[in-house]
């Protein structure tokens, strides 16, 4: 399941592509009820917000139970300069035992041509 927070669409927009390449479901991390999450991998997607992972995405880490052996990944979109959440999402990771692989910068182009 691939778990997104967006107010723009742009964080929205890469979560249903990415659901739509991997055969995945999407779900708001503001309308997610259940505490326990489930399946093999666990996709988060969200903007940065002043170089830094949005309150309620952060609370969502810390608050729900990520399956054990899942495969947690996640994106993050940016307008402007990047200056990375990996700090403090990196953190927040670690307090739920999970790791986080691959964390790096991308850069999606908006010319690029979609699938």
């Amino acid at each position: 399941m691939i778990y997104y927070f967006s107010t723009t669409g742009n964080s929205l927009a890469l979560a249903r592509k990415l659901a739509a390449a991997l055969g995945d479901g999407i779900c708001s991390v503001t309308r997610t009820r259940e505490k326990t999450l489930e399946g093999p991998a666990v996709g988060l997607v969200f903007p940065v917000y002043y170089g830094d992972v949005p309150a309620n995405v952060q609370d969502f880490v810390r608050s729900h139970a990520f399956p054990e052996g899942a495969y947690v990944y996640a994106l993050a979109t940016c307008g402007s300069t990047w200056a990375g959440p990996s700090g403090p999402f990196s953190s927040s990771w670690e307090k739920r035992a999970a790791i986080l692989p691959g964390a790096g910068q991308y850069r999606l182009s908006p010319t690029a041509p979609s699938a």
